[in-house]
């Protein structure tokens, strides 16, 4: 776990880190998408007002430097069986949306493939295509979309 000091200048103190930062969600940059890169990883951008407040909150010290706690990172199943998806969309509200999200696919094809995904899968994998554009089109974001696998995995 890493985190470096990227820029300092009028308009703050700018830190990526090599994981998200516990308690520091209020200083992450927008985009929430991470924008640089430690060894080809993905990395969390923050942004505070100065150096005091950095120090201060990233318990920085003149010994060991910059001393955060990270977050525990989620531990997303891969797949869900059609079962944990259908209860999981249940409980957030959403079952009844699924058809009619489908429905209104504009191209043919691609509306039958998502109708056959959807009715015939006896497993849903987080990363397929077609749950992908479902999910999107429900509104879900891709964090919403890892909390509700999450969930449904304990279904």
């Amino acid at each position: 776990m890493t985190i470096r000091i990227v820029n300092v200048d009028d308009n703050g103190v700018f830190i990526n880190s090599s994981r998200p930062l516990l308690g520091m969600d209020s200083f992450v940059s927008l985009p929430l998408t991470p924008i640089e890169q430690f060894s080809g990883a993905k990395t969390y951008f923050y942004v505070f007002a100065d150096e005091e407040q950095a120090k201060q909150l990233l318990n920085w010290t003149l010994e060991t430097g910059y001393q955060p706690q990270f977050k525990e990172p989620k531990s997303v199943p891969q797949s869900i069986t059609r079962r944990q998806a259908r209860q999981q969309l249940l409980l957030m509200g959403l079952l009844d949306n699924v058809d009619p999200t489908i429905a209104v696919i504009p191209d043919q094809t691609a509306r039958r493939m998502a109708e056959i995904y959807w009715q015939d899968a006896t497993d849903f994998e987080r990363d397929n295509p077609y749950l992908l554009s479902i999910a999107a089109a429900l509104g879900l974001t891709p964090e919403q979309l890892d909390d509700a696998f999450i969930a449904a995995e304990a279904l």
